[in-house]
């Protein structure tokens, strides 16, 4: 696989990620017509594969107001780019993303500079079809 990479928005958040902090699933979508038949058999129908990365930042160091703010900024957007290591594809990819909570938490006051934790975030694909 290619040289590790995880950026959101252009910003690598790669250093600010604790080990073992990307955590990728796929997830498929259904249609309506989906689900389990009069006869006790499986419908599927899928119109869309889509991926969630949970993300826990490091703790350690603690991140400052600037570096936090940088990262809060980069998701923000309504849709965001995402460029990871795809376990699925074996490569490096981008895809659209959404994210709908962010947060960090204050730390500590260290030589009159305050300090944050960032929140673990999940982001959520928007989706990819074409699958069969």
């Amino acid at each position: 696989m290619a040289e590790t990479v995880f950026k959101i928005s252009g910003v690598d958040f790669l250093p600010f990620v604790a080990e073992g902090g990307i955590d990728i699933d796929e997830n498929d979508i259904e249609s309506e017509e989906a689900g389990m038949m009069l006869d006790g058999t499986i419908r599927r129908d899928r119109i869309i594969i889509r991926r969630k990365i949970n993300v826990t930042p490091r703790t350690v160091p603690a991140l400052s107001s600037a570096e936090l703010s940088s990262f809060l900024r980069a998701l923000r957007p309504q849709f965001v780019n995402v460029q990871f290591n795809d376990p699925f594809e074996g490569t490096v990819i981008t895809r659209v993303f959404y994210n709908s909570q962010r947060g960090a938490v204050l730390r500590r006051e260290y030589d009159n500079k305050t300090m944050w934790d960032m929140k673990p975030f999940a982001l959520i694909e928007q989706g990819v079809s074409g699958y069969a």
